[in-house]
């Protein structure tokens, strides 16, 4: 019975259903793809840096091995990224599990209920992904041969056994993660609360500082946020060390400055239309929820440029990183969707109060594409402040050819622009759902 009401529910998610899946998917390509181009690059040599040594970390950074170097960064994203497609997935699956809980259900059934689901598309996304790694095996071999490679891709034990144990910890995850929500649930229903009062269980109390010392520690921040843009010009060794640095400041500009004039823009009402107000009012819970995914997606794309053009690597690593670098940012674009679509679901309340008010259906729709507009807007302008100058700079010193920069950019900024569209589609079923 459980097994075919999940079953049923998997197929009444639709496109919910399909993005997660999608996920799934692209990490398990890009896994398989990733372990065998390492290995094949690497023959199986390893390198490790356990060091204080500044001097000696520069060194692993500029000249180590670059499989290794890469490994654990991709795991990690490519985690993050299933952590909130996850959280997307379930928590649209939360009127479900209610009506399961109130018709009787114990936890271990919700926690069947979801597993079965996550599974399913795993056992489908899992083949799948082998089978296109490989298909892309032999074009990405035809392509080393043209670049006159002497090192080709080949299918390696051992990374296999790295792909393999990494899609174990991907199963654990994804079935720790669902196990926990079915016990969040089933915790908070039998207590007559809610979903979203999982989020405001962790608030803290912060102790209050002075706006002059809010400000000037703001201000130095913005400062810290643009000085990256000047160092990509000096050289471009430490370019993702300036990112990390500029994306710390991000979380203070945009705290101590940005949503501060969001603020006082809309309570001194600046705006002219009260659709705009609305649209910049949503933005800005939008940006505070979402922060962490806009700098996620800001490292991963700048580390991994500067990593492909600021070292000498052959072709099969420059593959290497090209490949992580548009899945990951395809990933990342998708993990930013997921984490504000887990927001935008529980806004049709804010629309019920607005059509109560007297707000038309006309206005409504306008607030919600302009909302959609102001975020996306926002990310990509964050986005080209960093990447357009580390292009720029990369083309003054040669590494980097206009046309190719232009690619890097578009790959970056397609798979965001799509999400942009997607987000706006899913966000209008929520209103008239």
């Amino acid at each position: 019975m459980i097994v075919k009401d999940a079953l049923r529910s998997l197929k009444d998610s639709g496109s919910k259903a399909v993005f997660y899946w999608l996920t799934f998917y692209l990490t398990s390509a890009l896994m398989f793809l990733f372990f065998n181009m390492a290995e094949s690059a690497t023959h199986g040599e390893t390198e490790f840096y356990l060091t204080d040594n500044l001097a000696d970390l520069t060194k692993y950074l500029t000249q180590g091995n670059m499989g290794n170097l890469m490994m654990v960064f991709v795991v990690i994203m490519c985690s993050i990224d299933l952590v909130y497609a996850n959280d997307f997935y379930v928590k649209n699956k939360t009127k479900e599990l209610a009506v399961r809980m109130i018709s009787g259900a114990t936890f271990t059934q919700l926690a069947a209920y979801l597993l079965i689901q996550t599974l399913l598309l795993l056992l489908i996304a899992i083949p799948l992904g082998i089978l296109s790694g490989l298909i892309l095996i032999p074009v990405f071999n035809r392509i080393l041969a043209s670049a006159g490679s002497e090192l080709f891709i080949e299918i390696q034990s051992y990374g296999l056994l790295q792909y393999f144990s990494v899609t174990g910890f991907i199963v654990c995850l994804t079935t720790v993660l669902n196990m926990s929500f079915a016990y969040k649930s089933t915790a908070i229903l039998m207590l007559n609360g809610n979903i979203e009062s999982m989020n405001s269980s962790g608030k803290t109390f912060v102790t209050e500082k002075t706006k002059a010392f809010d400000l000037i520690v703001s201000i130095l921040a913005l400062g810290l946020y643009i000085l990256p843009v000047f160092l990509y010009y000096r050289g471009t060794s430490g370019m993702a060390l300036y990112t990390l640095m500029g994306c710390f400041a991000l979380e203070r500009v945009l705290t101590g400055l940005f949503m501060p004039a969001l603020t006082k823009l809309i309570r001194r009402r600046k705006l002219k239309d009260p659709a705009d107000a609305l649209a910049y009012g949503f933005l800005r819970k939008d940006i505070q929820v979402t922060r962490s995914t806009v700098y996620l997606f800001l490292v991963d794309t700048t580390v991994l440029v500067s990593m492909m053009f600021t070292r000498n690597n052959t072709p099969i690593e420059r593959m290497l990183v090209m490949t992580s670098y548009v899945v990951i940012s395809i990933l990342q674009a998708m993990t930013m969707m997921f984490r504000l679509e887990t927001e935008l679901y529980s806004r049709n309340r804010d629309y019920r109060i607005m059509d109560q008010v007297g707000v038309s259906g006309e206005k409504r729709k306008k607030v919600c594409r302009k909302e959609i507009l102001l975020y996306y807007g926002f990310v990509l302008a964050v986005t080209l402040i960093y990447m357009g100058n580390i292009a720029g700079a990369l083309i003054i010193s040669k590494s980097l050819s206009a046309g190719y920069a232009a690619v890097l950019i578009a790959i970056a900024a397609v798979p965001l622009i799509i999400a942009g569209i997607l987000a706006e589609i899913y966000y209008r079923s929520v209103l008239n759902g």
